[in-house]
């Protein structure tokens, strides 16, 4: 029998809580009135202009609509 310390359950814990968060599976997420996406893309800006126009005029406003039909705001 194994016997954990306070550290290692409050680890399992949060590791637990935060796979439940990411499936969606924790009740008072599920029922939140506040319903956003939001998208954060991080890069030097020359480097990487071109995949984000594309993003820009050609993925996020499909994102956006999909979003939208859903009753969620994306940002």
């Amino acid at each position: 029998m194994q016997i954990l310390t306070s550290e290692v359950k409050t680890k399992l814990l949060r590791t637990k809580v935060e796979k439940e968060i990411l499936w969606g599976e924790k009740e008072c997420l599920k029922y939140s009135k506040k319903r956003v996406v939001r998208v954060f893309i991080s890069s030097t800006f020359t480097d990487t202009k071109t995949e984000r126009n594309y993003l820009l005029k050609e993925v996020f406003p499909q994102v956006r609509e999909y979003c939208q039909a859903r009753g969620v705001e994306f940002r």
